[in-house]
């Protein structure tokens, strides 16, 4: 017999003889932890919360405590997801996952959540081991000499697919439902964050700045290199892109670049 440690949405309400809206109507009370199938690459870091009563669910601290502050890269095949996102598609049959908790607390209390690379994370990433390159050789880019990528910019430079979540997407873990079954409580481990009202006009705004910075690219490559007749290096777009009076780093360029 074959048993895995996640079933879809519509399995475990079967096993425990429901219906699927049911069930996510349970899991958005907070009756049952839902999961989702990322596997994919995250820049995450851990934090840590605790118990307040005993058997009472793990609440996310206002200023929780703090691990490791630098954002490290790991990789996800499931997550946890919000009950909030059960309710968006008990509403509207669909909801995007853009990020936030990614697992349940451990037996310390520690769980990885999402991190952004915002001015202040990029700058605490900077500061904290400034002489960590000193040695590093430099490399060659389009046969032009620069300094070796930082960690920071490989953070700056990530890009993430948002994640689409329909009830086909959901997940529930079979010792979930082996304890709904004997009776016991499968309440979510750990209280969710409120999701942020602004995240759909965040997600639209960057989709546009990225379709500029892709036309802009676009336009000055023919141009350019109709001019000069040799490829270009990713330093010569992003001065001409300075010049353009527009605001775009150079790791964004050679990003981009990567893909034209």
């Amino acid at each position: 017999m074959i048993r895995t440690q996640h079933v879809r949405l519509g399995v475990a309400a079967e096993r425990l003889g429901v219906d699927p809206d049911t069930l996510l109507i349970f899991a958005a009370e907070g009756g049952v932890q839902l999961y989702a199938l990322l596997n994919d690459w995250r820049y995450v870091t851990p934090s840590r919360v605790e118990k307040n009563e005993k058997n009472s669910p793990l609440e996310v601290l206002t200023n929780p405590e703090v691990l490791d502050v630098i954002p490290v890269k790991k990789y996800f095949t499931f997550i946890r997801v919000g009950y909030y996102y059960a309710s968006s598609v008990l509403k509207s049959g669909e909801t995007i996952w853009e990020g936030g908790i990614c697992t349940d607390p451990d037996e310390e209390g520690v769980y990885w959540e999402t991190e952004s690379p915002t001015q202040q994370v990029l700058e605490m990433m900077r500061d904290s081991n400034p002489k960590r390159f000193k040695f590093a050789k430099k490399v060659s880019d389009d046969g032009e000499a620069r300094e070796p990528r930082r960690p920071e910019d490989e953070f700056e430079a990530f890009a993430t697919e948002p994640l689409p979540l329909r009830r086909d997407n959901f997940f529930v873990k079979t010792s979930d439902i082996e304890r709904l079954l004997s009776g016991q409580s499968a309440d979510a481990q750990l209280l969710d964050k409120e999701p942020q009202p602004d995240s759909p006009q965040r997600r639209a705004g960057a989709t546009k700045v990225l379709n500029s910075h892709r036309a802009i690219i676009g336009g000055l490559l023919a141009e350019l290199a109709e001019i000069k007749k040799r490829k270009l290096s990713t330093k010569e777009v992003h001065n001409f892109i300075l010049k353009s009076g527009k605001s775009i780093s150079e790791n964004n360029v050679r990003e981009i670049l990567s893909n034209v």
